[in-house]
């Protein structure tokens, strides 16, 4: 994007013209001027079939807040404003009932591929194409440093091989999330993390939920299984914590919380093959892990 762009909308105004966004773009950072308001885009880059997403801190108004009101619906629209039916953005269907996932952890995985899922068909219905797994773990700039404890644990092969779960949800802690997490370990426990395809695949798996769950269908108390389990084989779990949706449906923060700390929703589904997934804003730990410095 280049400061002073013009981006056209699929929206139209009343008279059957076409809503523009303005870029500007000052250094790095990017803000989408609309007719009413403005966004800053917090996480650009996310790929997805036929494009890219960026997640923005505002939703962008075509009118005045005022003009959403009742009479404001009453408007008359003129005969160009409907907006022709193969112009309607797709979005991906996903299952939302809960699933087991596979017992086993271990399974063995090597660098992640770049192939774009297909279109198939399930039950005599056609599928629309979805985003891979490996490809929102390594081509999203923002998952680039998670993405290697993904590769290092080896579980990349059972979440998008064959026997792949098809009801899951991904937990995925952004860059600075991760940043943060090494920051606070011991010297050298980072790149031990990296060598030790046991403690990556702890790591990775408890970010990994049975059920594919938008925010919007995680619940104040909820009880999340992941794909980790204890020394003696029990299945650990995280809890949700959310408001009550607001009067209008409006977005609630969500929050995760594991055995040790806790996690926001920084970025909500986001499509995958498969389920869906959400950024937060930090490591989910399943154990207590002893600060850089610490004693004992």
């Amino acid at each position: 994007m280049q400061d002073g762009q013009a981006l056209p909308t699929f929206a139209r105004s009343p008279q059957g013209q076409r809503l523009y966004i303005t870029v500007r773009k000052v250094g790095s950072q990017v803000t989408l001027v609309g007719p009413s308001n403005s966004a800053k885009i917090i996480y650009p880059d996310i790929p997805m079939c036929q494009g890219y997403l960026h997640v923005a801190d505002a939703p962008l108004l075509p009118l005045g807040v005022e003009q959403f009101s009742g009479s404001a619906a009453a408007t008359p629209a003129g005969p160009a404003s409907a907006q022709p039916a193969s112009q309607a953005p797709a979005q991906v269907p996903i299952a939302a009932s809960p699933a087991a996932l596979p017992a086993s952890t271990a399974p063995a995985a090597s660098g992640p591929p770049a192939a774009a899922a297909s279109a198939s068909t399930a039950g005599g219905q056609p599928q629309m194409e979805c985003l891979p797994i490996d490809s929102l773990y390594f081509t999203t700039p923002e998952f680039s440093a998670f993405a290697e404890v993904v590769k290092a644990s080896g579980l990349l092969a059972q979440l998008t091989g064959a026997t792949a779960p098809r009801n899951i949800t991904l937990l995925v802690p952004t860059n600075s999330a991760v940043e943060s997490f090494t920051a606070a370990l011991p010297p050298g426990s980072s790149s031990a993390l990296l060598g030790s395809p046991a403690a990556a695949t702890a790591l990775v798996s408890y970010h990994v939920v049975s059920g594919a769950f938008r925010a919007s269908q995680l619940a104040e108390g909820q009880v999340l299984s992941t794909l980790a389990r204890d020394a003696s084989g029990a299945r650990l779990n995280l809890t949700a914590h959310a408001s009550p949706a607001a009067a209008g449906g409006a977005a609630t923060p969500v929050r995760i919380s594991g055995a040790a700390n806790s996690a926001n929703l920084v970025a909500a589904d986001l499509e995958i093959c498969g389920g869906v997934a959400h950024a937060i804003d930090a490591v989910l730990l399943p154990v207590a892990v002893q600060a850089a410095g610490g004693s004992g």
